[in-house]
C-alpha cells in the first residue's frame, strides 16, 4: 500500500521548508499520495453557478480547457468565457502550488488539459461530487481537487 502523507497547507502559494519539500518529493517519487485536506479552491460568487450540470453538454463527464479551447460545455458565449476563466484560474493556482511545493521540478512544468466535472457522481461511484483536475507533464500530476476543498497529489 502506498504511503499517504497529509500536509496542512491552506495556500496555493506555499513557501515550505526544505524538509517539507523533500518529504513531498520522496512521497510522490516512491508512489505515495499527498493529501492537502485544508487547501480549498475558492469560487467567486459569480462562479458558484457553474456547480450545476446545466453547463455540461452531456457528451462527456468533464468540461475541459486546453489552451484557450473549452470542450464539453454549453451556454451563452459570455458564460462560457467566464467558465473558461474559472478553469484557467484553477490551472494557474495548481501550477503555482506545484512550483512552490516542488521547486526543483518548476522548470519542467508544462501546462496541459485542465478539466472540471460539474456533474454529481453516477450511482455506484465513490469519489467526490464535483471535481477539477489539472495535469502537468511532470513525474506526477495534480490529480483531484474536490469542491469540499480537499486536494490530492498522486504519482502517475
Amino acid at each position: 500500500m502506498p504511503d499517504i502523507v497529509s500536509l496542512d497547507l491552506t495556500s496555493w502559494s506555499p513557501h515550505q521548508s526544505a524538509d517539507v519539500q523533500q518529504t513531498a518529493i520522496r512521497t510522490l517519487e516512491s508512489g505515495g499520495v499527498l493529501v492537502l485536506p485544508r487547501l480549498a479552491f475558492a469560487l467567486c460568487e459569480t462562479e458558484t453557478r457553474f456547480l450545476s450540470p446545466q453547463w455540461s453538454d452531456h457528451r462527456a463527464k468533464n468540461i475541459s480547457l486546453e489552451g484557450s479551447s473549452l470542450k464539453g460545455a454549453q451556454g451563452a458565449a459570455q458564460d462560457l468565457a467566464a467558465l473558461a476563466a474559472m478553469i484557467a484560474r484553477f490551472a494557474a493556482s495548481a501550477a503555482e502550488l506545484v512550483s512552490g511545493l516542488f521547486p526543483r521540478y518548476a522548470p519542467y512544468v508544462k501546462a496541459a488539459r485542465t478539466s472540471f466535472r460539474p456533474n454529481p457522481p453516477s450511482a455506484g461511484r465513490c469519489h467526490g461530487a464535483r471535481t477539477m483536475h489539472c495535469c502537468t507533464s511532470m513525474p506526477f500530476r495534480l490529480a483531484r481537487i474536490a469542491a469540499n476543498g480537499s486536494c490530492v497529489f498522486s504519482a502517475t
